[in-house]
């Protein structure tokens, strides 16, 4: 069950970076894109965060 609620976590996460990126590529105003880029990091940082604790989790588990 945990693996599968991780699966869905990564797949949003990556489904968000790429709606956010082509939201940035196709605006012209420089504010969304400037909020697009901050939301794309974001993602980014959850994504790293969730594997550090899958990580940190299976440690535990051992």
């Amino acid at each position: 069950m945990t693996k599968l609620v991780d699966t869905i976590m990564i797949l949003l996460d990556i489904a968000l970076i790429i709606y956010f990126y082509n939201y940035a590529i196709n605006t012209t105003d420089i504010v969304a894109r400037l909020i697009s880029c901050a939301a794309v990091t974001m993602e980014i940082f959850f994504i790293i965060r969730h594997f550090k604790m899958v990580k940190k989790s299976k440690q535990l588990n051992q």
